[in-house]
């Protein structure tokens, strides 16, 4: 078993989210499975698991303040891993 903290940060409909929890996941884990986790803990609602769950664009996983641009699903996590899931805005 591994230990990562696992932050969301953004707007969702008219909602502000911040939230931050660390989770065990199973060795091996990948980001979607710490997601899943999340939302099985009630620290997400549905309707923020399922606009996140793809980390797609307007959606930026940062792995250990560092910016996963490429494949971010792929990424396998470590213990003590610090992983956010943050919604990029325009605006000025």
């Amino acid at each position: 078993m591994i230990e990562v903290e696992v932050k969301v940060i953004g707007m969702f409909g008219a909602q502000f989210v911040t939230v931050a929890k660390k989770l065990q996941l199973k060795d091996g884990a990948r980001p979607k499975e710490a997601l899943e986790e999340l939302h099985k803990s009630g620290a997400i609602d549905a309707a923020v698991f399922n606009q996140i769950k793809s980390l797609k664009p307007p959606f930026l996983l940062v792995l250990n303040d560092q910016a996963c641009e490429t494949k971010p699903q792929a990424t396998k996590l470590q213990d003590r891993d610090s992983m956010s899931v943050i919604q990029l805005m325009a605006g000025g």
